[in-house]
């Protein structure tokens, strides 16, 4: 079973990589994967933590908040209408990509955590 503290630390990872740079978020995970993809499905996967560590009291309710408001904002690009935002060229230059990155960013602030290399340890790609 997963501790309180791994599954928090799995929400951080998440959300680093969602604030990372499009360069960092290249080098976390395989060329061969659909990276937009898989950042939306890693954070997605790490999102069903949220409400049992607030329960817990191991998310303020800010920093619920925040986290609520990236996983509103990736739903609301997902569907066949929004392909375009799910390709590499829109994770590098696209206006929602560039909002969830600086919405993140504060996230991770509010965290207590900084910027850095995504540890991404739990996670198998599977070809």
């Amino acid at each position: 079973m997963m501790t309180i503290a791994e599954k928090k630390r799995r929400i951080i990872e998440s959300v680093v990589l969602l604030a990372s740079d499009v360069d960092r978020q290249q080098a976390a995970l395989p060329d061969w994967v659909a990276r937009a993809d898989e950042i939306a499905l890693i954070f997605d996967e790490c999102y069903q933590f949220v409400r049992e560590l607030g329960q817990q009291e191991q998310l303020t309710v800010k920093e619920i908040e925040a986290l609520q408001s990236l996983d509103q904002k990736l739903a609301s690009m997902s569907g066949p209408s929004q392909a375009a935002l799910w390709t590499e060229e829109a994770l590098a230059t696209d206006a929602n990509w560039q909002w969830i990155r600086q919405r993140a960013q504060e996230a991770l602030e509010l965290l207590g955590a900084e910027l850095h290399a995504p540890k991404l340890d739990w996670v198998t790609f599977v070809r």
